[in-house]
């Protein structure tokens, strides 16, 4: 039993310093790159965030996973519908109830969040 738990505390691990990290890199955003006047002011206005978004996500939804479940490997298909299934839900069910504008970028940039979560996942195993 105590081995369980030290096997899935080292996959947690590494979970959390992926979210630590994100909320790291979000909060350079609010800081720094939104303030910066450059030829990806745009993007980092507009999408930075969304792309983070899933990769937050993604590693708090597989620390909670590795929490209650013991271990799951979630193959990318799964991750891929889920992730489809969440944008689709923010950018078009949210409107209804709250303040935003849908945007199918923005399901974009929650994909190629994904990606990276993913090959940072692959690396990290």
């Amino acid at each position: 039993m105590l081995n369980l738990i030290k096997t899935n505390y080292k996959y947690a691990l590494k979970d959390i310093t992926i979210l630590a990290f994100c909320f790291f890199l979000y909060g350079l955003n609010e800081l720094l790159f939104k303030s910066i006047d450059s030829s990806l002011h745009w993007f980092f206005t507009g999408y930075y965030n969304d792309l983070l978004a899933s990769i937050i996500l993604l590693a708090y939804s597989n620390i909670l996973l590795t929490i209650f479940l013991r271990k799951l490997y979630l193959n990318f298909f799964v991750l891929s519908v889920f992730i489809v299934l969440v944008g689709l839900y923010w950018e078009y069910v949210t409107p209804y109830y709250k303040q935003s504008t849908p945007d199918p970028y923005d399901i974009l940039m929650y994909y190629i969040g994904l990606i990276i979560y993913w090959a940072v996942r692959k690396k990290i195993r």
